[in-house]
């Protein structure tokens, strides 16, 4: 048995996950993938795609021609500005607070963690969680795999009332290594979690590593301070949910759109292109054996002879089309940018009641979003706190979800100063803590009236101009 093998629901996924990677990282990796994404004209093919052909020649620069917008890139980091806001709230029983501090291998913060399974949730819209332990240590940790990671699994047989129970996962887990020489290598390697009956009965948690076939005599028990666990310490997450099934990115139409932009852009700048290179046309020239090898040259220093009665003149593609090209690459643009998670100054001009919808219902995929990952890492940590021999009720991973428009300007201060001089019921500490939502200060309430206090010792500056 291959460790290769794939789950029908990774292969049906797949092509997405990859194209929503790839628009992620950007225009150098997408043309890169050549025909993945830009077939090329029939002209070209027509002319030899083969290394040094005319038709290969053409492509290169047909892609190179083609612009690729980062609206994609953009609408995800955008969306991880809003919701990386302010921290979530993680309890935890105190032995395991050190651990949070440098909760993976490669020394993150748990909210390090958290920002980069929300990054994943927004680009492919899946990950995997598991926990294992430093063998150095004997500490656990959590180890992120990505989409394209995770691809076989087995939750068993479910039965009517029962919960789905992971029976296995395989994890793409390539090994580099530097050899003597300073060169660096890969070994495409993959770990495999297995629930596997011991001698009592039970069901255990065992991995392995393999490079191909799977042997299950090379499996070993994962036990942290001696004690083995009865489930594979592994959570999936989704956008909604963390079930086996994938969801699709939650930014899919926009990546598509931005696919028909790559594609348009690159047929418009073309046309442009060869509406520019006018063909040169000579009328009463006849090709011999004599003037077969003959080098025609047009512009300033150039000598073109024709024969008694010819001619010389340009034809070019006509450009009737250029304009509709343009038009229908405003509007992908338009739909792009109205499918990208943010509000555009352009949108000004629509109703508040209509700014409100859109923007309610955008938090809510958000909110869901954020739900969702603080929801499975609290799973994780409490898988954690079992395998520890702690309480995993102390664990409570409480979301931040206050992603409305919370800014802030001094004329909105000034106002809850004269409602509350006239009578509001609004205190001091409030209207504070509504200036630190708005980011006009990031002191407590207490901070500032020591601050305040101590502004009567300090001289008032003055610019040069005597302005203070």
């Amino acid at each position: 048995m291959s460790v290769k093998n794939t789950h029908p629901d990774y292969d049906n996924s797949l092509p997405d996950i990859l194209m929503a990677r790839d628009f992620y990282l950007g225009e150098r990796v997408v043309k890169r993938k050549e025909t993945t994404y830009l077939k090329p004209t029939v002209a070209q093919v027509l002319d030899g795609m083969g290394k040094g052909d005319k038709g290969r020649a053409s492509y290169e620069k047909y892609i190179e021609g083609a612009r690729f917008p980062d609206l994609f890139n953009q609408a995800v980091e955008n969306t991880l500005g809003v919701m990386h806001g302010e921290d979530p709230v993680i309890q935890v029983p105190t032995k395991m607070e050190p651990i949070l501090q440098k909760i993976t291998r490669q020394g993150e913060t748990v909210y390090g963690l958290l920002r980069r399974i929300n990054e994943e949730q927004l680009i492919p819209g899946r990950l995997g969680l598991l926990l294992d332990v430093d063998e150095n240590t004997d500490l656990p940790y959590i180890s992120l795999f990505n989409a394209e990671s995770v691809t076989n699994w087995d939750e068993g047989i479910l039965e009517s009332g029962t919960v789905a129970n992971l029976k296995m996962v395989v994890l793409y887990e390539p090994q580099t290594t530097l050899d003597s020489e300073l060169q660096w290598t890969t070994k495409e390697m993959f770990r495999v979690c297995i629930l596997s009956g011991n001698e009592s009965g039970k069901s255990i948690y065992q991995t392995g590593v393999f490079e191909d076939t799977f042997d299950s005599a090379l499996l070993k028990p994962v036990q942290l301070i001696g004690k083995s666990l009865e489930k594979i310490p592994f959570v999936f997450i989704n956008t909604k949910d963390s079930l086996t099934k994938p969801d699709l990115p939650p930014f899919i139409g926009l990546v598509n759109e931005v696919l028909g932009i790559y594609r348009s852009e690159a047929n418009y700048r073309y046309h442009l292109y060869m509406q520019s290179q006018d063909t040169l046309v000579r009328i009463g020239h006849m090709r011999t054996i004599e003037n077969e090898n003959e080098t025609v040259r047009t512009g300033a220093g150039a000598v073109l002879d024709v024969s008694i009665g010819g001619d010389a003149k340009f034809i070019g593609v006509n450009s009737q089309g250029l304009t509709e090209e343009r038009l229908a690459l405003e509007n992908d643009y338009k739909r792009a940018e109205e499918k990208a998670l943010k509000l555009l100054d352009k949108k000004s001009s629509e109703s508040g009641e209509a700014l409100i919808t859109r923007k309610n219902s955008q938090t809510a995929s958000i909110t869901q979003i954020a739900k969702t990952s603080c929801a499975a890492l609290e799973t994780i940590l409490k898988m954690m706190a079992e395998w520890m021999s702690l309480n995993p009720d102390e664990v409570i991973v409480t979301p931040f979800t206050e992603f409305g428009d919370v800014s802030i300007t001094a004329k909105d201060v000034i106002d809850m100063m004269t409602a509350k001089t006239m009578g509001a019921p609004i205190s001091q500490e409030t209207i504070h803590e509504r200036m630190r939502e708005g980011g006009l200060t990031d002191k407590t309430i207490d901070e500032e009236i020591t601050a305040i206090a101590g502004e009567d010792d300090v001289p008032m500056r003055t610019g040069t101009d005597g302005d203070r």
